[in-house]
């Protein structure tokens, strides 16, 4: 019988921003022998209020050993509430993009 709970794929889950009514992402864990390995949290996963949130990852193997890991959610009412001087382009669908606005076109 396997004695060791799920461990995170991600030693680290990185804090996340989103805007209200936005679901977060699940992270993953894996076991040592294999075993089928269940994510869950008694958290919200999708906020309603613009706040900053700590979500609480539970990882459960199939003999019931668990593991937990927290992650930091920052929930904004939109993208433009928090303006950022850079991008990070990792598919989080927060800063992705570099956008210029009220830029005028001129001619040389």
């Amino acid at each position: 019988m396997d004695t060791y709970a799920a461990v995170a794929d991600e030693f680290f889950l990185n804090s996340i921003t989103v805007i209200i009514n936005t679901e977060i992402p699940m992270p993953s864990a894996s076991n040592n022998c294999n075993q089928t390995t269940e994510t869950s949290t008694l958290d919200s996963t999708n906020f309603t209020i613009p706040s900053s949130y700590l979500t609480t990852w539970i990882y459960t193997e199939n003999y019931g050993d668990t593991n937990f890991q927290g992650q930091e959610v920052t929930v904004l009412n939109n993208l433009l509430s928090n303006v950022n001087n850079y991008i990070s382009p990792n598919n989080d669908r927060v800063n992705d993009y570099l956008v210029l606005r009220n830029v005028e076109r001129t001619c040389a």
